[in-house]
């Protein structure tokens, strides 16, 4: 958008876009949330030992923990 002011400097850089600000960490937290919930649920259905199960919704939870605090910390 135009700056219609003129307050903005002429040595600004424009923001990098959403895609490319964190993606390879992003894609990596992504992929490894869905595996490990994936993986909790069949555990917690086939498995009869239940830490199994909270190993990998831990895991799941840590992924999720990181992603949110990635999101407040990229945001604009």
């Amino acid at each position: 958008m135009a700056d219609i002011n003129g307050t903005q400097d002429a040595t600004q850089t424009p923001e990098q876009p959403v895609s490319t600000r964190s993606g390879p960490l992003r894609l990596v937290l992504w992929t490894v949330l869905v595996i490990s919930g994936v993986l909790n649920v069949v555990t917690s259905i086939t498995v009869a030992n239940i830490f199994v199960g909270m190993g990998f919704g831990l895991v799941a939870l840590a992924c999720i923990v990181a992603l949110v605090v990635q999101h407040f910390k990229h945001r604009r």
